[in-house]
């Protein structure tokens, strides 16, 4: 489970770049629940990816990022 001495890597910084490097067309926008674990890169045609991190994951699994869509 991530604590508050886990090291969180930034979605809300990430997403932005996920979009700009998936091109034309793409957006991000935060989780409305949980926009410090999770964000949408959503393309104009309703596509979509989901980047979030689990906050119950396991010590050595915290912190990573998972990208599903």
């Amino acid at each position: 489970m991530i604590t508050d001495s886990t090291v969180m890597p930034d979605i809300q910084r990430l997403a932005p770049a996920v979009a700009t490097h998936l091109g034309p067309g793409w957006k991000c926008e935060p989780h409305p629940e949980h926009p410090r674990y999770s964000a949408h890169v959503i393309h104009e045609d309703g596509r979509q990816v989901r980047l979030y991190v689990d906050r119950y994951a396991s010590s050595r699994e915290a912190g990573r990022i998972h990208v599903t869509g």
